[in-house]
């Protein structure tokens, strides 16, 4: 058996006056809970991630965006330099 959830541990604690002190008759039902918690926490975790690598994304092409025009309205636009510019961004992102 997995470790109880903290946040279950708590609740049992609070309402109930300990995790020995609900029914055994209970323990199916606590498993049942407990997993629950630990199946939304990891779901949690992963839409976290998911949302967490396209802002990167999105903000690396916002940087570089950002960099090539404002070189090009600066009248500094050899693709070489341009080219240099959009792998150091790339670097610190």
């Amino acid at each position: 058996m997995e470790p109880m959830h903290s946040l279950l541990t708590r609740q049992i604690r609070r309402y109930l006056g300990g995790v020995d002190s609900f029914p055994k008759a209970w323990q199916g039902f606590v498993d049942a809970v407990n997993q629950a918690y630990v199946a939304f926490d990891a779901d949690r975790g992963l839409l976290e991630r998911s949302v967490a690598a396209p802002s990167v994304s999105w903000a690396r092409s916002l940087v570089l965006g950002a960099l090539t025009l404002a070189l090009v309205w600066l009248g500094v636009y050899p693709a070489p330099l341009i080219d240099m510019v959009q792998r150091a961004v790339a670097r610190l992102l």
